[in-house]
């Protein structure tokens, strides 16, 4: 099966119940953000728009980086793709496995320990009893949480639960790799172990989707992008293209690009 990833002309619209006081900073943000836009409904109710009319292709072998401030829609696009939010309009269509790292940290029951919610996860995905303790073992060695791998996840240090939450959902697999921003979390040693554990699903998956803020990690792992602004596309090309006039224009307001569809 030939993987893919369509959105056709998505938005995505979620409410905003806030306080009086809290509506006077909302309306000061509006008018100064670079995110999705802020409004009212029919009924009166405040909403973000946080995708606004997204036209996106991907075919195998695509390797697309997405760059933009924070609030620009990146999160939230690369959520949509995985299937974690859905589009108010527009269509989404996947084909093939998604492999999503994503808010690590998630998921994990704090009452459980490590070994617990390895063993949880992994049944939730199918995994039968033989393969569970093979893959629990690799990542019991991956996250080198020594005795803490057998105490509960509240004890964790947030760096701690990020090992865990990242060695378990990269032994997961996947046709699509799709992954936000992770390689900023957790200390030099395990991110440069954690660097070279994506480059190893790179490889095997036929789409990735990587946001960064990083021009090294980009060049690492794509070999196009995406810079997104006020929850839209505004330009695409090679990475360095794309960075280069992203740290040129970043504090300002790009030209919206006139492409109809964008596809890599």
């Amino acid at each position: 099966m030939r993987s893919s990833i369509e959105l056709a002309s998505v938005h995505l619209r979620y409410p905003v119940i806030t306080s009086g006081k809290q509506q006077s900073i909302l309306g000061q943000v509006a008018r100064n953000a670079t995110f999705g836009l802020i409004g009212k409904n029919n009924s009166g109710l405040r909403i973000v728009h946080a995708l606004r009319g997204i036209n996106l292709k991907l075919g195998p072998k695509a390797r697309l980086g997405v760059i933009g401030r924070n609030g620009s829609g990146k999160s939230t696009m690369l959520k949509t793709m995985a299937g974690v939010l859905h589009p108010s309009a527009g269509q989404l269509s996947v084909r093939g496995k998604i492999n999503s790292i994503l808010t690590l940290g998630a998921g994990l029951d704090p009452e459980k320990t490590g070994r617990e919610n390895v063993a949880m996860i992994l049944s939730l995905f199918g995994f039968d009893r033989s393969k569970m303790t093979n893959v629990s073992d690799e990542i019991e060695e991956f996250v080198e949480l020594d005795e803490f791998f057998d105490m509960p996840v509240r004890t964790y240090s947030s760096g701690m639960s990020v090992r865990l939450s990242f060695g378990l959902v990269t032994a997961l697999e996947g046709d699509i790799l799709i992954i936000d921003e992770v390689l900023g979390a957790g200390d030099a040693h395990f991110m440069q172990r954690a660097s070279e554990r994506i480059e190893k699903l790179a490889e095997n998956a036929s789409i990735m989707v990587f946001a960064s803020h990083s021009r090294a990690d980009l060049k690492r792992f794509c070999k196009d992008a995406i810079w997104m602004h006020g929850g839209k596309i505004v330009a695409s090309g090679p990475v360095d293209e794309i960075f280069d006039a992203y740290e040129l224009n970043g504090d300002g307001v790009p030209p919206v690009s006139d492409k109809v569809k964008i596809e890599f």
